[in-house]
């Protein structure tokens, strides 16, 4: 990278760590030249000393200049609309044999809303099961019940169909 670049490092406490869906520490590292802005490295740990150690692990602390919270937020928000992004679009088809196991044996061809667990935060998917197999067609990470409704929402405006939810926490 030329020398017009310059590197910075923020931590941040209480962010959704979507891979173990629970809020910890977040701890980002980016370079800016002018407008563009290219994040090199996250993290999520317990604490903030823990982050620390990782970034400086992975050789992101050195000639890094501290970012102040709310432009560590900006990259947090990015990293997960990114993230949120490749979760729509990725679709993936269920093992051809799912769909001739319980449950997915017994219910009908069609769409269905399932979550990864009951309380929030939580994956949803979107599944359309046909006679002889199943796709995920959507993912999503939910926080509250005004992200699943959103995400609903969605899937019914994308593939014009009227799914309700009659999940109860």
């Amino acid at each position: 990278m030329g020398n017009t670049w310059e590197a910075y490092f923020g931590i941040l406490p209480g962010c959704l760590d979507i891979f173990t869906l629970s809020y910890r520490w977040f701890g980002c590292a980016w370079m800016v030249d002018g407008s563009l802005t290219v994040i090199i490295g996250f993290w999520f740990a317990d604490s903030q000393c823990e982050v620390e150690k990782m970034a400086k692990r992975d050789g992101q602390l050195q000639k890094a200049c501290l970012a102040n919270s709310n432009e560590v937020k900006e990259m947090y928000d990015e990293i997960r609309r990114q993230q949120a992004l490749q979760d729509w679009e990725k679709r993936s088809r269920l093992k051809w044999m799912t769909v001739f196991r319980n449950p997915w044996r017994s219910v009908k061809s069609g769409w269905y809303i399932i979550r990864s667990r009951k309380e929030f935060p939580y994956y949803v998917s979107a599944i359309y099961k046909g006679r002889c197999f199943a796709w995920i067609e959507h993912v999503s990470v939910c926080e509250n019940e005004d992200d699943l409704h959103s995400f609903i929402k969605k899937v019914n405006q994308h593939h014009q169909i009227q799914l309700e939810t009659l999940l109860t926490n």
